[in-house]
C-alpha cells in the first residue's frame, strides 16, 4: 500500500480531517480513477482498499446533478460508515422503521450482483419516522452503524465532497424502503463516459480556499 492510501486510512483513524484532506488531494491529482454514477445520484470514486475496509469519494456536482435510479434514497448498510465532508454540507437522516400491516412501505432487499442491485420487495409492510437529523460541514465527521435506515440531503446548488471509510461489519446485504404499489427493479452502478471531467471538477474543488459551504434547512 502506497503512504499515501496508508496516510487515507490514519486520517480516518486520528479523525483528523486536514490529514484526510491532504490525502485525497494528492491521490486524486497523481492517478486516473474510474468514476461510478451511484443508483442514489451522486458520483462514487474508490480510492483505496484495505482488507475489509474501503475509502471512497462520494460527490454532488452543483450545477449538473444526476437524479439517480433509485425509487427512494432509504437505505441500510453492512457496514460501519464514517464520513468526513471536504466540500460544502451535509444533512444526514436517521429513520426509525417498524413493522406495520397498514405501513406506506415495503422492506426490500438488496441483492448486489456485479454493478447490478436487485431490489427484491418483501412481503411485510413497514413505517418509518425520522430519528434524528443533523448537519455536518466541511471539516466535520458523522458515523452510520450497520443496519440503520438513513438517508442524505444535499443542497441543490451546493457542490459537495465527503470521504468515506466503509468497512463491512455484518453478513447480508443492504436493504431499501419501497413505496406499497411499486415493484422491485435493478439499478446498475454504472461507469461514465466523461470520468476525468468529473475528477477535473473534484480537483477545482479541493484547491479552492475559504470555499463556502452551504446550510441545510
Amino acid at each position: 500500500m502506497e503512504a499515501t492510501d496508508q496516510g487515507l486510512f490514519t486520517g480516518f483513524a486520528a479523525r483528523d480531517s486536514e490529514v484526510l484532506r491532504e490525502n485525497v488531494c494528492t491521490v486524486i491529482a497523481g492517478r486516473v480513477y474510474e468514476c461510478i454514477l451511484h443508483p442514489l445520484g451522486f458520483y462514487f470514486i474508490r480510492l483505496a482498499e484495505r482488507g475489509d475496509s474501503t475509502i471512497r469519494l462520494h460527490y454532488w456536482p452543483a450545477d449538473h446533478r444526476e437524479k439517480g435510479t433509485a425509487i427512494t434514497p432509504y437505505h441500510d448498510h453492512v457496514w460501519s460508515l464514517c464520513s468526513c465532508v471536504l466540500a460544502g454540507a451535509v444533512e444526514n437522516v436517521l429513520l426509525q422503521v417498524d413493522s406495520d400491516e397498514h405501513g406506506d412501505f415495503h422492506m426490500a432487499d438488496i441483492n448486489q450482483v456485479g454493478n447490478v442491485d436487485q431490489v427484491i420487495l418483501a412481503s411485510s409492510r413497514v413505517r418509518m419516522r425520522i430519528r434524528s437529523s443533523q448537519t455536518y460541514r466541511a471539516g466535520e465527521f458523522y458515523e452510520i452503524p450497520p443496519r440503520v435506515f438513513h438517508y442524505t440531503n444535499v443542497l441543490p446548488n451546493d457542490a459537495v465532497l465527503t470521504v468515506v471509510q466503509a468497512r463491512v461489519v455484518v453478513q447480508g446485504g443492504p436493504r431499501t424502503l419501497m413505496p406499497v404499489g411499486s415493484e422491485g427493479h435493478t439499478p446498475s452502478r454504472d461507469p461514465i463516459a466523461d470520468s476525468e471531467e468529473v475528477l477535473i471538477e473534484i480537483r477545482h474543488l479541493l484547491n479552492i480556499s475559504g470555499s463556502k459551504n452551504g446550510t441545510l434547512s
